[in-house]
């Protein structure tokens, strides 16, 4: 039987291992590739609210050490007028994709992405469940 000690200690390090797996590892520099001028971001006013989205790219990607062009994986951040994260979201892009990358666009379902990994477009409901929010606060 583990003593209480050792058990808060496991219990600590499973939560953080549970955290790191959950958030991917991703690391993201706003300062030498900040892409929200260039793919739609930044102060918006939705649904009478208003929002700054930042886009911020990692500049290499998962594409491996013998990629012509690795894919950039890049964070989507939707914070309120206070500042305070709202929904943190992860995409890929291939900047060199025939078809291009598709800037962001907003209509009344939210925040409209497409994330190149899987050519598939998403939705970031805007105003953002509270899940949502939890998540980006704590998971990522």
């Amino acid at each position: 039987m583990l003593s209480r000690s050792a058990l808060m200690f496991v219990s600590a390090f499973l939560i953080f291992a549970i955290y790191l797996g959950l958030s991917g590892g991703h690391k993201v520099d706003c300062g030498r590739f900040d892409y929200t001028e260039r793919l739609n971001g930044g102060s918006k006013e939705i649904l009478g609210q208003q929002y700054l989205i930042t886009i911020c790219g990692s500049g290499t990607g998962n594409g491996g050490l013998y990629a012509d062009d690795p894919p950039d994986v890049a964070e989507i951040k939707v914070s309120d007028r206070a500042g305070h994260v709202l929904v943190r979201r992860y995409l890929t892009i291939e900047w060199d994709n025939p078809l291009g990358h598709r800037a962001l666009s907003i209509d009344h379902a939210g925040i409209n992405y497409q994330d190149d990994a899987d050519q598939k477009n998403y939705v970031i409901p805007v105003p953002p469940s509270f899940s949502e929010q939890l998540k980006a606060k704590f998971l990522f």
